[in-house]
């Protein structure tokens, strides 16, 4: 008797792992694999967070297609952050190449006009009635100082304002608003990766109809590739991002962020500030150029 009670007893606790076990790899599994990927990207993202990821390196690709195939944009972008306050960027888009380094003051180099651009930081904001003055030409060969500051933000603060960014969905959003699944598993760039399924739902899918997969590290739980497909009244928009050669903490040094204007190009100087106020209507100003018809 008392041996069958022990048989009932174990029988029912398996009952109830496999049942837990369904229930997580069947509803649970793919917020969990999301939930961990969005607490790492934190993590990377936080320029104080140095103890995990005090260094990054990688290439980012992007690509956007509108429903009109041919005015499709894309974007390659190779990024060396040094946490907490040193970039260094080299972009290439349909319309250009630029590069660049940041480290207290901001170096750019445009190769197709031969120009670098040098945001100092200190400087006042141009002071004009009906426009921005010219900036200044330096003739002299500017020596950069191999010293950094030791107290600087990574964020670029615009104006008179500091601007925080926002995530527009968050993770509570994602759980009851979207269907997550996961579809399987897949090596992308030599990355074994979950392949996370997103669709919206509910009253999310009225207000927009989209479909995401997310390319999820097993080792790492960054995002290695995304996917993402929304319908609007003008048609199908897909955006694909690829993140290739992605290396954490590498053997990167202060060194490695002093820029080095190439020989033949000229120097114009700008306010720092100028700039930060710019990327304050960056986005206004790429939805007059055409980039943000979506």
């Amino acid at each position: 008797m008392k041996q069958k009670k022990i048989l009932i007893g174990l029988s029912a606790v398996g009952i109830i792992i496999i049942g837990v076990a369904i229930l997580y790899f069947q509803f649970a599994r793919p917020y969990a694999i999301l939930w961990q990927s969005y607490h790492t990207c934190l993590q990377l993202a936080n320029p104080n967070h140095t103890h995990t990821y005090r260094a990054v390196d990688g290439l980012v690709k992007v690509k956007i297609t509108p429903p009109k195939k041919s005015s499709a944009q894309w974007l390659n972008a190779r990024i060396a952050w040094l946490k907490p306050a040193m970039f260094r960027f080299n972009v290439q888009t349909a319309k250009g190449k630029i590069s660049g380094v940041y480290r207290k003051n901001l170096w750019l180099y445009l190769p197709a006009e031969k120009t670098v651009f040098l945001a100092r930081a200190g400087l006042p904001l141009w002071k004009s009635a009906g426009g921005n003055s010219t900036p200044v030409s330096v003739k002299q060969t500017l020596a950069v100082s191999a010293t950094s500051p030791r107290h600087e933000s990574a964020a670029m603060k615009g104006g008179h304002a500091t601007r925080t960014l926002r995530v527009p969905l968050s993770p509570l959003a994602i759980w009851w608003e979207t269907k997550a699944t996961v579809q399987g598993v897949q090596t992308m760039g030599g990355v074994p990766c979950y392949v996370v399924q997103l669709q919206t739902e509910g009253k999310l899918r009225k207000k927009i109809k989209a479909k995401a997969l997310l390319w999820i590290s097993q080792k790492d739980h960054l995002p290695r590739k995304v996917e993402i497909e929304f319908t609007k009244k003008s048609g199908l928009y897909r955006i694909v991002a690829t993140i290739k050669g992605l290396k954490l903490n590498p053997n990167m040094k202060k060194a490695d962020f002093v820029f080095l204007a190439p020989a033949g190009t000229k120097t114009r100087v700008i306010p720092l500030k100028q700039v930060k106020r710019f990327l304050q209507t960056l986005p206004q100003f790429l939805k007059d150029a055409g980039w943000l018809r979506m």
